[in-house]
């Protein structure tokens, strides 16, 4: 079977990003001819005019080199999520979390432009945000911002955000591991030590793992 060539799978990809069932289809939107596109296919060392390739990637919804090279960000949505991204992990409120799914939430918070953002000193992604301390919680004092990646696993000895039933407010706790059993440590200083340490159940919930802390 031949190789598709980077233009032919990027098509292909945008055909099943947009659901775009067939290359008549594509011709349809773009103004392209059938049997140019069917070339583009076939025939991986075959290129085409640049007024074809501009047309398939206003059709297509994509950047014009992304179409071409797979380089950079698919199309200009994805040029200003980079953006934002770049600028760093959106601040978001334990009462936010409580009322929507963290991935609902950064998606949501990806057209806010007036949303506070700050650079992660690990590395800012779709799938960090920050929590901003009021309180000390344990060697991370008021004032300071962790950021949780939710898209971590958490390893014994993090600090993890944490619903230990529905209905309930998450809370910053430690996740610890011991003789192969799982458990969340309260940070709660007020509480006494030999009631801090809940056992995981299926009702608990880990909503995301450290990943840096910072004062900003």
């Amino acid at each position: 079977m031949t190789e598709l060539s980077i233009l032919a799978t990027n098509i292909d990809q945008r055909k099943k990003d947009l659901n775009i069932r067939t290359n008549i289809e594509i011709a349809r939107l773009s103004g392209v001819s059938r049997a140019v596109i069917t070339n583009i296919m076939l025939h991986p060392e075959k290129s085409i005019m640049l007024d074809s390739a501009i047309s398939l990637a206003n059709a297509l919804d994509c950047r014009l080199e992304w179409l071409a090279t797979g380089n950079g960000p698919v199309n200009y949505d994805d040029v200003v999520r980079h953006a934002r991204i770049k600028f760093g992990s959106p601040v978001v409120t334990m009462q936010e979390l409580s009322a929507s799914s963290i991935k609902d939430l950064l998606e949501d918070l990806m057209e806010d432009e007036h949303r506070e953002r700050l650079p992660c000193p690990a590395r800012s992604s779709e799938t960090t945000f920050i929590i901003r301390l009021n309180n000390n919680v344990g060697r991370y004092f008021a004032g300071g911002m962790i950021f949780f990646d939710y898209d971590k696993t958490a390893v014994s000895g993090d600090l993890v955000l944490a619903r230990v039933r529905e209905g309930v407010m998450p809370e910053i706790m430690e996740y610890q591991i011991a003789h192969g059993r799982e458990f969340l440590k309260s940070m709660n200083p007020d509480i006494p030590e030999d009631l801090k340490f809940i056992e995981m159940s299926d009702s608990i919930k880990i909503i995301a793992a450290f990943s840096a802390f910072a004062v900003i």
